[in-house]
């Protein structure tokens, strides 16, 4: 590599931990779900979650320890913060339709737009990995690792963690459509030609983890178990 003109910042200008307060810096926290200020009904997704950013350090395992401190040096000079919109989304969680689409009559739903924050956010084939996924093929693997030129990582990470922002909000708003979108989805959960389908639009994953619709007449019981 040419000469060293990267400086670590300290402050870093890279944020990509939870802050105390991202709960409060996202405005839509308890808005748009019935009874929505019930902390179990509602929760603040990070789009590109704290979990898959931090994985950076796989993609870079193979490569020389001098590389590898060169990308979490670039990093500090990224201005990106984990915290802020719009990588912050509230989501419904599982309770809210348990509770709401379960106990209450169908003029009492709402329409999310975003799958459950608890269906297929973790696991092996969940949302964490493929965000995770996403990023080394699409940033970490972008980069020069050039000390000398290092401006030209910071421009290319910084707007491929803004693409990546838009790229998984559109993928989470279109698989909550799938299957009629919620509210249909959940009323067909019991028919027959559903049962393999009825789930897709509660996961936040590109394959949904099958469920169980739960017990006829027994809304809030099995579906505690299953959704």
């Amino acid at each position: 590599m040419a000469g060293d003109h990267l400086v670590r910042k300290s402050p870093s200008l890279f944020v990509d931990a939870r802050s105390a307060s991202y709960l409060q810096d996202c405005p839509s926290a308890n808005q748009g779900f019935v009874t929505a200020t019930d902390s179990r009904h509602t929760q603040v997704h990070h789009i590109l979650p704290v979990v898959a950013v931090r994985a950076r350090s796989e993609a870079f395992a193979d490569k020389p320890a001098d590389d590898r401190q060169y990308v979490e040096d670039l990093i500090t000079n990224i201005a990106w913060d984990i915290n802020e919109l719009p990588n912050l989304w509230s989501h419904p969680t599982n309770a809210y339709f348990r509770e709401v689409y379960g106990q209450l009559p169908e003029s009492a739903w709402s329409k999310p737009g975003v799958p459950s924050h608890n269906c297929d956010h973790g696991g092996t084939q969940g949302d964490n990995v493929e965000v995770k996924d996403w990023l080394k093929a699409n940033v970490w693997d972008h980069l020069e690792l050039d000390r000398a030129n290092h401006a030209v990582d910071v421009d290319r990470a910084k707007k491929g963690l803004v693409d990546g922002v838009k790229h998984f909000r559109r993928i989470l708003s279109a698989r909550a459509r799938r299957s009629g979108a919620a509210v249909e989805a959940w009323k067909a959960r019991f028919d027959t030609g559903h049962e393999d389908t009825w789930f897709a639009p509660f996961s936040m994953a590109d394959q949904p983890s099958p469920r169980a619709p739960g017990s006829v007449g027994a809304p809030n019981t099995a579906l505690k178990r299953k959704l």
